[in-house]
């Protein structure tokens, strides 16, 4: 339901409560004061809906609006009853253009969160690397699961019990409140509400993701070019076998798509487990207008290291063809690095190694694959896994062992991978065919854009409540006339 569920209750029945009063209104023969209940009521439904983040509950909400068009009907007669029927289909169809307006417009993305405030005026601080700062106030998404969730509080003074929402996080158990004062909060969609309390003279807050505990499986897939009804299948395959993670290797839309990025991070969400993306070229499309380094890479964050689940993994972004090492050959790369238990394993969207007969999914830049290889060798890397155009291939080369994820016309493959202190012990290979309409999955991308936008949802659910009530507006008018002549 989401994380504010009491104030979903109280808002349901708040509107249920002045829904009901409007119908006594009504049938009491007092329309005005039927309509200014059916408009409290229209307003909690809202107010119940954006507190469960659901875009179905706002659809819901503005079907309690409709009266609001269809009450002053009772009053007017003649052209007036006309005029303000047009009226209300003409401002649900305004509605509808300015909706589509913000889905086409690239400004809708957002921008990355620079820094490690949510405003610069903001007292809460946020130390280190492992979130990343998302638009919208107080809320982040996890990006590494090997350090610690820090915050800050920057001024004297204190502060009354906030909260801060957690995409990708996994579930409260996953962690552990090591200083100050938080409450933490599960939630759908692998998503937590951290309340966070800190003293009069300021302090910090700081959160631990704990251990797992026996062997880690991953869920490595790539090159769904924006089939979601083949991703939904995919994931419905390994529920019953939670994996600890999930792994993307790009491509995973269709170029450019904001919208598809957002339902296919919703979809993994829903599994309730933690994700790592790694972009491909439909990601990086048309200057990034899919939004992915606002929803996924932060600060700028490209190639990196992170850890899911306790295994340390190094994310390679060969989006555009060629990689540089500026990044993965630091001192402070090298650093986190030496801390680390277990060979590393490395993600990228291009093979770095195929076996023969191969070579055309290797990734293009020869000197860049080259020195790739070597950095291996040089990280004591166990397995590396990549999108293999083609059939899917697993073999070793020179101590590492390189899995390769099908992508092919008519179906994808996808890796369950279990490993044990970092290396590899089985891998079970799925296979998922692909949606012959292509999978787009309207309804789930509208449904993940009004989610992520609710002021925009909420203008969406608004324009069918004006368009529909215009409709039956015109309708009740043309069977009063046909009642009337008979």
């Amino acid at each position: 339901m989401g994380f504010s569920t009491d104030a979903f209750w109280f808002h349901t029945a708040l509107a249920g409560l002045f829904q009901a009063l409007a119908i006594v209104a009504l049938r009491r023969g007092r329309p005005y004061l039927g309509w200014t209940l059916q408009f409290g009521a229209g307003h909690g439904a809202f107010l119940a809906a954006l507190a469960a983040g659901r875009f179905p509950l706002l659809l819901l909400a503005g079907a309690v609006c409709v009266p609001l068009v269809l009450i002053p009907m009772r009053r007017l007669a003649g052209r007036p009853r006309v005029l303000w029927s047009l009226a209300a289909c003409v401002v649900g169809l305004a509605v509808f253009g300015r909706f589509a307006g913000a889905w086409t417009d690239p400004e809708t993305r957002g921008r990355p969160v620079v820094g490690h405030r949510w405003m610069s005026s903001s007292p809460l601080r946020l130390m280190g690397d492992s979130l990343v700062l998302k638009p919208q106030p107080r809320r982040g998404r996890v990006c590494d699961w090997g350090t610690d969730l820090r915050f800050e509080w920057t001024v004297p003074g204190g502060s009354d019990p906030f909260d801060v929402h957690i995409e990708n996080a996994g579930r409260a158990e996953d962690w552990s409140v090591e200083e100050g004062a938080v409450e933490i909060y599960g939630g759908p969609r692998s998503r937590l509400r951290l309340r966070l309390a800190f003293p009069p003279d300021g302090g910090t807050c700081r959160l631990r993701p704990r251990p797992a505990k026996g062997p880690v499986s991953l869920l490595v897939v790539g090159g769904l070019q924006g089939d979601l009804d083949a991703l939904e299948r995919l994931l419905d395959d390994v529920r019953d076998v939670l994996p600890d993670g999930v792994v993307l290797l790009g491509d995973m839309i269709a170029p450019a798509d904001y919208a598809g990025l957002l339902a296919v991070r919703d979809l993994v969400d829903g599994l309730g487990t933690r994700m790592l993306y790694v972009p491909g070229p439909a990601e990086r499309a048309d200057h990034g207008r899919s939004g992915f380094d606002v929803l996924f890479g932060g600060r700028g964050l490209r190639d990196r290291m992170a850890v899911i689940a306790g295994v340390t993994t190094i994310l390679i972004d060969t989006s555009s063809g060629e990689v540089g090492l500026d990044g993965l050959g630091g001192i402070a790369f090298r650093q986190l690095l030496s801390h680390r238990t277990g060979a590393p394993g490395v993600f990228s969207n291009r093979a770095l190694a195929a076996p023969g007969g191969r070579e055309a999914v290797l990734l293009g830049d020869g000197p860049s694959r080259q020195k790739l290889l070597a950095k291996l060798t040089e990280w004591k890397a166990g397995w590396v896994a990549s999108t293999a155009p083609g059939e899917r291939f697993d073999f070793s080369r020179d101590g590492v062992r390189h899995l390769g994820i099908g992508v092919r016309g008519d179906a994808v493959d996808a890796a369950l991978v279990t490993l044990d202190v970092g290396a590899v012990t089985d891998v079970k290979w799925l296979t998922v065919t692909r949606s012959p309409t292509g999978g787009g999955g309207t309804w789930r991308r509208l449904c993940a854009f009004a989610e992520e936008h609710p002021v925009e949802g909420q203008r969406l659910a608004m324009g069918c409540a004006a368009l529909l009530g215009g409709i039956l507006s015109f309708a009740g008018r043309r069977r009063r006339n046909q009642e009337m002549e008979t």
